[in-house]
């Protein structure tokens, strides 16, 4: 791989590190740099350095720029055209504007220079690291690996938004000439080889799995594999794969960024990765996360399966040193996403923003109770969705009796019910673990939940109850208690479905594909995907096409992982993101106190997405500086 040279530069940071925090060191001289490596304890400080770039999810995720966490939902009351000065605050809002612009570009991480910083650091720390004194040959070997890797996802995250990147994988001596610092973009598939080959070296070294509490969030090397699958399941997706509509985006060689001519064999080598990576899981007993009883409250020891399939949905997502969660970003701890994400005023005098708002459409995305879509279900009536009706008087679990609702919300499976609060719900946890006495979501103008606040309300109707652990606490006097926990950077459903689309995509349907997209729906409550298709879907034989199991899977994906930040990605890996984020972005008349007036579907605006906006633009001034560089097509 061809080695492109960045500049040194100096920076002190703080950072944390499996719960422990460090005084890192990053010094502005060469004798200072050689004292950081002059011992295992400054070493290791390094070392948090180097993680410590890992972007955050915590707090509103506005901040981290991505429209990734604006592909359903929505900030603030930011679609709300008569707040114009509020919503300009946040990027995402105006990315799906179509507002996005060369200079200084929202959500980008290549502006933003964190990421390159990350860089930065872990190529200080791999020159340096076999170096220490008063560290074994095979520990030393160890963390570099764990650096080369992260230096690799740190491109990958600049990857994912601009396509292709330079390869930074050595950093400039003191005093280089300055146009060596004028780098260049790789082709596609070269960037994509970096980081698959960063992964095979660094695998030998690395421990196979974490094995104490006190090293969570570290690279393993299940989460080196794992990695290295979800690469190479994105560099056989039809964005990477032979895209036709990057013909003329070409480097000053006149070669094509994007190779042209679409390989199967590249399937190959996603099937085999993915199953490199759960033949190691297998070996650890790595399984989908369900809780024990001694994991949960007393009273919620005594709770319906019902319940129980709920909890385990949840807390694969939230539930700390979760062994489902293959890696996990320790740089965030999420309280401020609780926060936001929280249902306002369950107590009169408790107080949550409770502004994250989920659409109508992420709500169609769940199944029904029959394990099918919405609109293929024999026996749920798709065409009056969206009317309104009352709950019966012995409703599920998951209901309030006797309340008047939308139809969108009744006879759903309980990734619905564990998704999302929604007037008329009832909202497990939090304090109260009494199954028979739950917080009731009555949320219409005049309610209980509903919020008088301008700026801090639900605008959608649909509350994004996944990201808030069950067991954060809030009380009658007003307080909470959050639950830390570091957000998932890849989790074995994840891993699952990644392999059973590569499976498919390379030989359609089969009994290895269906091993391993049944697990994931059997904690959900539901059927086999062939039994319930055979059932209850007027498509019965849907499973057995290439095609047909494609969409299926593709469903799965958006449901089992909504709200992780994984659907526009994937949106953008199958090159359906103009299409599927193009369309209004739907919520229910959330001001009304009416039922019949608030359950009115509304569309604020109309998302634009063009063939421009699949890669993000590389800001000017990086243009202005570094000549070498060639703008992505459209900007």
């Amino acid at each position: 791989m061809r080695k492109i040279a960045f500049c040194m530069i100096s920076i002190f940071i703080s950072a944390s590190l499996s719960c422990s925090k460090f005084l890192d060191i990053v010094p502005d001289n060469v004798p200072d740099l050689e004292m950081a490596f002059n011992l295992r304890n400054t070493a290791e400080r390094f070392l948090a350095t180097c993680y410590s770039y890992l972007p955050s999810t915590d707090g509103a995720p506005i901040d981290q720029g991505s429209w990734a966490n604006n592909v359903d939902p929505t900030f603030y009351n930011s679609l709300e055209a008569t707040h114009s000065n509020f919503e300009a605050s946040f990027n995402v809002t105006q990315i799906a504007l179509g507002n996005q612009r060369t200079a200084s570009p929202f959500g980008s991480k290549w502006t933003a220079k964190n990421v390159w910083e990350g860089i930065r650091h872990c190529n200080i720390f791999i020159d340096n690291i076999m170096a220490v004194p008063d560290m074994k040959e095979a520990e030393k070997n160890s963390w570099k690996a764990e650096v080369i890797v992260l230096r690799a996802y740190y491109h990958y995250v600049l990857f994912l938004q601009v396509g292709p990147i330079p390869i930074i994988d050595k950093n400039l001596a003191l005093g280089e000439k300055s146009e060596l610092l004028k780098v260049k973009r790789m082709k596609v598939d070269d960037c994509i080889s970096f980081m698959v080959n960063s992964v095979d070296e660094a695998a030998t070294y690395l421990n196979d799995v974490n094995t104490d509490l006190s090293t969570f969030g570290r690279i393993t090397k299940l989460a080196a594999l794992a990695f290295k699958a979800k690469l190479l399941v994105y560099a056989a997706s039809p964005f990477y794969n032979g895209n036709t509509d990057y013909v003329h985006f070409k480097n000053e060689y006149a070669e094509n960024f994007f190779n042209q001519q679409y390989d199967p064999n590249k399937w190959k080598l996603a099937v085999d990765a993915c199953k490199e990576a759960i033949e190691l899981a297998n070996t650890h007993d790595v399984k989908l996360f369900k809780y024990q009883l001694n994991d949960l409250p007393p009273l919620a020891q005594l709770v319906s399966k019902e319940t129980k399939i709920h909890l385990n949905i949840r807390g694969a997502l939230t539930e700390r040193f979760n062994p489902e969660i293959l890696w996990a970003n320790i740089q965030s701890v999420n309280h401020g996403m609780q926060f936001s994400n929280y249902v306002p005023r369950f107590y009169p005098n408790a107080f949550s923003y409770g502004n994250f708002s989920v659409s109508i459409n992420t709500a169609e995305e769940f199944y029904t109770n029959n394990g099918v879509p919405i609109e293929e279900d024999l026996h749920w009536d798709f065409s009056n969705r969206f009317a309104v009706t009352t709950t019966s008087t012995n409703p599920t679990v998951f209901l309030i009796p006797n309340y008047k609702t939308s139809k969108l919300n009744i006879d759903r499976e309980i990734r619905f019910y564990a998704n999302l609060g929604f007037d008329g719900g009832t909202w497990y946890g939090q304090g109260v673990y009494d199954e028979k006495a739950p917080f009731l979501v009555m949320a219409k103008k005049g309610q209980a939940m509903f919020s008088n606040n301008p700026y801090y309300f639900n605008l959608t109707g649909y509350y994004a109850k996944k990201l808030v652990p069950f067991k954060y606490e809030i009380r009658f006097n007003g307080t909470t208690t959050p639950v830390e926990f570091p957000f998932p950077i890849i989790r074995l459903t994840d891993l699952y479905l990644l392999y059973a689309e590569a499976l498919n995509e390379l030989s359609g349907p089969s009994p290895e594909v269906f091993k391993y997209l049944d697990p994931i729906r059997e904690r959900a409550g539901l059927k086999s995907v062939v039994e319930s298709w055979a059932q209850f879907s007027i498509f019965p034989t849907k499973p057995s096409t290439q095609q047909g199991l494609r969409e299926i899977i593709r469903k799965e994906r958006r449901i089992e992982l909504n709200l992780e930040g994984q659907k526009f990605w994937d949106f953008i890996r199958w090159k359906i993101a103009d299409v599927e984020l193009s369309k209004p972005l739907l919520h229910w008349d959330t001001s009304q106190e009416n039922a019949d007036y608030y359950y009115r579907v509304k569309s604020s605006y109309i998302r634009q997405f063009t063939l421009r906006d699949y890669l993000w633009p590389i800001d000017d001034d990086a243009m202005f500086t570094n000549k070498n560089l060639i703008q992505n097509p459209g900007w």
